[in-house]
């Protein structure tokens, strides 16, 4: 036997085809606008972390920075024993601290880092090999020469011969990086600071120390003082940059969050139809 209908339900008229079907089309839509609205969000609260991240990046390298002018202005010390043949851990204690030297310099035996720039201008460092008055050889960073002046015969002013006093900072070797090329013993020609295997080719401890510019012979050649105290700081760049589009995507994800005009339209059609249908079944 077939179930009757209720009275109620017998009476109440249907909702209007265009209703039923708009509801339907809206709770579908609203769903999907929802999860929309959060992943435009997404992009704003990413660009403020960054921005913020950049901030703090940027205050360490100022504090870095701040550290190194410091510590090389302070007064030289003579060079402490332990330091010949010591660890990069008791190496990075003593970085860019200033230290007296005195001893001769080995020049036959110079080795040449390139390429370094002074004013745009390519050239070497030329890293000599420099005896101590208490007999130890260790590795001292001259500074700068242009390309033309590698031979030792053209600026033999600069060939300081004899007991020299030097004032110099403590320094480490560097680490190849991706695209470095390797350095070419047959050539003498290095493109990065290895200090061991510099101090294997010379026969001497891996100490390297950078010449102060204080003390460049008196031709300028080689041009002390290049140690690189100021590091690349662009984060402030980074700051207004993400910042700004922290700001721009925000107001793009807040206008796309905003009902439209169509969107409330249909609502109200919606809740019209709604109504007069409940009104109907009363």
């Amino acid at each position: 036997p077939s179930s009757a209908l209720s009275p109620a339900s017998a009476s109440a008229p249907a909702l209007p085809q265009y209703a039923a079907r708009g509801m339907a089309t809206s709770a579908s839509s609203s769903s999907r606008t929802n999860w929309s609205r959060v992943w435009m969000w997404l992009f704003p609260a990413a660009a403020f972390g960054l921005g913020s991240w950049q901030v703090v990046r940027k205050q360490d390298k100022e504090r870095m920075i701040a550290f190194r002018q410091q510590r090389c202005r302070a007064d030289p010390l003579p060079l402490p024993r332990e330091l010949i043949g010591a660890g990069p851990e008791v190496l990075a204690d003593w970085m860019y601290k200033p230290v007296q030297v005195t001893g001769r310099f080995v020049h036959e035996e110079e080795l040449y880092v390139y390429p370094r720039h002074v004013n745009s201008v390519a050239g070497y460092h030329v890293i000599t090999p420099f005896v101590l008055d208490s007999g130890e050889k260790i590795l001292v960073n001259r500074g700068w020469i242009p390309k033309e002046k590698c031979n030792p015969a053209t600026r033999r002013e600069g060939q300081l011969e004899g007991e020299q006093t030097l004032a110099c900072l403590v320094r480490m070797g560097d680490t190849q990086r991706r695209f470095t090329p390797n350095n070419d013993l047959n050539t003498n020609t290095w493109f990065w600071l290895d200090v061991d295997q510099m101090s294997a080719v010379c026969q001497a401890e891996p100490l390297l120390l950078d010449l102060r510019e204080d003390s460049t012979p008196p031709c300028g050649l080689p041009l002390g003082g290049q140690t690189k105290i100021d590091l690349p700081n662009n984060h402030l760049n980074y700051i207004i940059t993400w910042y700004t589009l922290c700001g721009v995507t925000a107001v793009m994800a807040y206008r796309f969050g905003r009902p439209t005009r169509a969107t409330l339209d249909v609502s109200a059609l919606i809740k019209k139809a709604a109504e007069e249908s409940s009104k109907k079944a009363q």
